[in-house]
C-alpha cells in the first residue's frame, strides 16, 4: 500500500473519530454514567434591574514643596480638610474612606518635590452624592476623578435571587418546548448550575476639579444597572 494511500486512511479514521467524540460530548455531557435517562439539558440567562442606592467617588490630593518634608505636609494639611469635610457623607464613619495610594517624587527640570495621594470614598446614600460633589470641588488641591453608582450589598443579594429566578423561567421554557418534540411530555427540574454571575452598570459619572472649575453644583444621575446570572440546568420527562 502507498504512503499516500496510508495517510489518507489515518486522516479519515481520525476524522470520523473526532466526530463520534463531538456527538458523545453533547448527547453525554456528563459522561454515560451520569447521564439522566430521558432528559433535556438547557441553558439560558435571566436578569434583574435596580435603582443603586450607593455611591463610590475616587479623588486625588495633590501637594508640592522644595523637600519632601514640606510636599507630604501639604498633603496632609488638605487631608485634615478632606477628613473634617467628609465626615457628613459617610455618617461619620471613617472607614469608608481609605487611601489607595500615595507618590513622592522630584519630577524631571523641577525643583519641588510632589507628593500625591489617592482616595476611595464609600458614600452609603447615593442623593448625597451631587452635594458631596459640590462641596469637595471647594477644596485647593484636591480633585474629584469620579464618582460612580453602586448597588447596596442587600440590593445585590435581592437582584441576584431575582435573576436566578428569571434564569429557571426561560430554562423552563426550552425545556417545554424541546418537550414538544417528544409528545408534548411533562417536565421535572433535575438539577442546575450556576455558571456566571455579573453586574453590568448603566449609570452616568460626574467629575469635578477645584483648582479647575472652582465650586460647581453638578447634578449626579444613578441610572440602573443589571444583574445578569447563567444556569444549566437538567429537565427529566416522562
Amino acid at each position: 500500500m502507498k504512503p499516500e494511500t496510508t495517510m489518507t486512511i489515518i486522516t479519515v479514521l481520525a476524522l470520523l473519530i473526532m466526530g463520534i467524540v463531538l456527538v458523545v460530548a453533547v448527547l453525554y455531557p456528563n459522561g454515560f454514567g451520569a447521564q439522566h435517562q430521558n432528559a433535556i439539558y438547557v441553558s439560558a440567562q435571566g436578569f434583574a434591574y435596580g435603582a443603586p442606592q450607593q455611591a463610590v467617588a475616587y479623588l486625588t490630593i495633590n501637594g508640592s514643596g522644595a523637600t519632601a518634608e514640606i510636599a507630604t505636609a501639604n498633603v496632609s494639611l488638605t487631608l485634615a480638610k478632606f477628613n473634617a469635610s467628609v465626615k457628613k457623607y459617610v455618617n461619620g464613619n471613617m472607614s469608608m474612606v481609605k487611601t489607595v495610594s500615595y507618590s513622592l517624587y522630584l519630577p524631571h527640570n523641577s525643583t519641588d518635590y510632589v507628593a500625591t495621594e489617592g482616595i476611595q470614598v464609600n458614600i452609603p446614600n447615593i442623593q448625597n452624592a451631587s452635594s458631596f460633589i459640590g462641596n469637595m470641588s471647594t477644596l485647593s488641591n484636591l480633585y474629584i476623578s469620579q464618582v460612580s453608582a453602586q448597588l447596596s450589598n442587600q440590593q445585590i443579594k435581592n437582584l441576584t435571587s431575582a435573576a436566578i429566578a428569571d434564569a429557571l423561567q426561560n430554562a423552563t421554557a426550552q425545556a417545554r418546548s424541546v418537550s414538544r418534540f417528544a409528545g408534548n411530555k411533562t417536565i421535572m427540574l433535575a438539577n442546575v448550575t450556576i455558571n456566571s454571575y455579573r453586574i453590568y452598570p448603566y449609570y452616568n459619572y460626574a467629575s469635578a476639579s477645584s483648582g479647575k472649575y472652582g465650586n460647581p453644583s453638578p447634578e449626579f444621575f444613578s441610572g440602573t444597572m443589571q444583574v445578569a446570572e447563567s444556569v444549566s440546568a437538567v429537565f427529566s420527562y416522562k
